[in-house]
């Protein structure tokens, strides 16, 4: 993943730069001129995920800027798959050019989850946020904390109560399909 911006923490000098990947490293060379003239070259050597093969890759990626309604200059990555502006690059396992998300058709963890994921997921949050210093395994459901206000501490025992429900009908339904195979 190769982020742009000063925020990224990754800011792009103007002369060149060599960037450590998994198992690859990255040369870069930035042209930053005027923004339909500016680029970044990546070149970097890998190991083809599939066959074993050694690669050389010579990308060149262009940027272009947008205006922020607060002024100032906003630059962006042009994914070479699909050209559309981008904040980020990613280079997955398997993947042998720096693409956008869209590209690879990269997921968030969340987006592959089941109801039953979720709601595991959203119980632990809730338990981590009102546990405090108190043992885990003491409580199903931590009791309000001090400094919490009773409404926020009551939306939580709602939600808490939602994910139980979830996963109490999971359970009801893996029970009937189990049952119904004897």
């Amino acid at each position: 993943m190769i982020p742009l911006g000063p925020r990224a923490g990754c800011v792009m000098p103007r002369a060149g730069c060599v960037m450590q990947f998994s198992g690859c490293d990255v040369e870069c060379e930035a042209h930053f001129d005027e923004p339909w003239n500016s680029w970044v070259r990546l070149k970097y050597r890998m190991t083809d995920y599939w066959t074993g093969e050694p690669l050389e890759i010579d990308d060149k990626i262009r940027l272009t800027t947008s205006r922020p309604p607060f002024g100032g200059l906003r630059w962006w990555f042009v994914c070479p798959r699909l050209n559309g502006k981008v904040r980020k690059l990613y280079l997955p396992p398997g993947g042998r050019h720096f693409w956008s998300r869209r590209a690879y058709r990269l997921a968030y963890d969340a987006q592959r989850e089941t109801a039953t994921d979720r709601a595991y997921r959203g119980r632990a949050k809730i338990k981590a946020r009102l546990i405090g210093s108190l043992d885990p395994d003491d409580w199903d459901l931590p009791p309000k904390p001090k400094w919490m206000r009773w409404r926020t501490y009551n939306r939580y025992v709602e939600r808490y109560d939602a994910y139980e429900d979830v996963l109490s009908s999971g359970i009801v339904d893996f029970a009937a399909k189990f049952m119904g195979r004897f």
